[in-house]
């Protein structure tokens, strides 16, 4: 929604005009961005497995270990 609402934001900028966001402009965003999720997923994983000290993070293993 973000990269979407810049991309609509820019247009405004150009045209001096009120521009709302497009279904384009949602689609080009999904297109240009990636996910995260992976990324945290992984980083959450390292510290259930090395941090885990007062159990803090055993439900995020149980969860990545199903």
């Amino acid at each position: 929604m973000d990269t979407a609402a810049d991309m609509a934001i820019r247009e405004a900028m150009k045209t001096g005009q009120k521009r709302p966001i497009t279904t384009s402009m949602l689609v080009q965003a999904v297109k240009e961005v990636k996910p995260s999720t992976l990324e945290w997923m992984s980083t959450a994983k390292n510290y259930a497995t090395y941090s885990n000290q007062a159990g803090t993070y055993d439900e995020i293993l149980e969860y990545l270990n199903k």
